[in-house]
């Protein structure tokens, strides 16, 4: 497994860690000393792409419908982070707390409908990689919605953001609710450079191919020799 080491403050050398009692919570540290002061907390959800030794883009699912962004992406120097406290960045329903670091931060809409929606970046994320994302929502939402009208209007959704052309492309899964429930969700995906067909699995989902439009192809059996 790949070990992600950021560059931090006066050189220092970053990584993740976690503690025993809430693996889900992922803490960016010091590697030397190990239990250095926390300079980033993530929970549960929350994803990591380093894009260089200094660059770290993290996004996080805030709201479960619009009105108002449902996906937040936030972009932070690593060298320019500092130790997190009480009085640290804490907002309703963003899971992540900082102290200092943020370069720039956008929330994206939600939207149920495929197609090519247009999107307002920060000049600073412009040259971060297109990545593809997963949002979790409920067609029709609102606070009166009764819990059990919740799982007929599951969907999920893969949201292909391309910050170079101000862009997000929406793929609806209409065949995750078939798999999606209380205890099992669709959590990665990713693109095959070469193929273009998307991979993904998650939490109780087996590994599952879709072809470059997100249309579900099918489900990939792995053998012990790959396994």
């Amino acid at each position: 497994m790949r070990v992600d080491i950021f560059r931090g403050p006066n050189r220092s050398r970053l990584h993740w860690t976690s503690t025993g009692d809430a693996g889900w919570e992922k803490l960016l540290r010091d590697a030397v000393p190990l239990m250095g002061p926390v300079l980033l907390r993530t929970g549960l959800h929350c994803y990591a792409v380093k894009v260089a030794e200094d660059r770290l883009l993290l996004w996080r699912q805030i709201r479960l419908a619009p009105p108002g962004g449902v996906l937040r992406l936030s972009f932070f120097d690593t060298t320019s982070l500092k130790p997190i406290g009480r009085q640290s960045k804490r907002r309703p329903g963003d899971p992540i707390v900082h102290e200092s670091g943020l370069l720039g931060e956008v929330d994206l809409s939600g939207d149920w409908h495929g197609g090519v929606r247009r999107a307002k970046f920060p000049e600073v994320m412009a040259g971060i990689p297109d990545l593809l994302a997963l949002v979790h929502g409920i067609q029709g939402w609102s606070p009166d919605l009764p819990k059990a009208a919740w799982k007929a209007r599951r969907l999920t959704a893969i949201y292909a953001i391309r910050p170079s052309r101000s862009e997000v492309e929406v793929f609806p899964l209409p065949w995750s609710g078939s798999v999606e429930g209380h205890l099992h969700w669709i959590a990665r995906v990713a693109r095959d450079p070469i193929t273009g067909k998307i991979v993904g699995d998650g939490a109780g989902v087996k590994l599952f191919l879709l072809d470059d439009d997100a249309t579900f192809l099918g489900w990939i059996r792995t053998s012990k020799a790959t396994a």
